[in-house]
């Protein structure tokens, strides 16, 4: 398994944040990471993608289009 960037929750003084584990990753070349966070009601098959960039622009994707993820 490819070790996760561990990022720990918080509290401010409105809310508290929970933490989360990061994967660096790639889609057609564009360098993102995948979001796992430690609390969470979604389901285990969803992922969430972050990015410089806006990744449905970049990648010319919308919403049920398939994309390959590569873990770097």
């Amino acid at each position: 398994e490819q070790d996760a960037i561990k990022i720990d929750g918080f509290r401010d003084e409105n809310r508290t944040f929970g933490g989360c584990k990061c994967y660096k990753a790639n889609i057609k070349g564009v360098r993102c990471a995948i979001i796992r966070p430690d609390r969470t009601s979604y389901s285990p098959m969803l992922i969430e993608i972050i990015a410089p960039v806006n990744l449905r622009k970049s990648l010319g994707v919308t919403d049920g289009d398939e994309v390959e993820v590569r873990l770097e």
